[in-house]
């Protein structure tokens, strides 16, 4: 900084910026409540659950967690519905494709 006590051109203008309005639909950012007595015996479902609004890498996680379990959750189409050809791979007991696995998650 100069003797004019003013910031560099440079520094403002990558530091000071204007602000912008907050959109009607944004999502609170909050950690865990510890004052509560359900924030010390968490399972493992409700932490992530609660990571949602945690912040940026927290919610990325959680996100990630859900989509994971979209994906564990799939069920593709019912086999009366597919063509003969395409009746490929296992089915469960309802008539629905099962997802291929090369690995398996074990349940929380």
């Amino acid at each position: 900084m100069s003797g004019s006590g003013k910031l560099p051109g440079l520094a403002s203008d990558a530091v000071l910026k204007q602000s912008i309005p907050v959109p009607e639909d944004f999502q609170e950012v909050k950690g865990i409540d510890y004052s509560q007595d359900n924030a010390y015996n968490m399972r493992a479902k409700d932490l992530i659950k609660s990571m949602s609004t945690m912040g940026f890498q927290a919610s990325s996680l959680s996100q990630a967690c859900d989509i994971i379990d979209n994906m564990r959750s799939w069920r593709g189409k019912h086999k009366d519905t597919l063509e003969e050809h395409e009746q490929t791979g296992e089915f469960d007991d309802e008539g629905y494709q099962k997802p291929r696995y090369s690995w398996v998650i074990h349940p929380i």
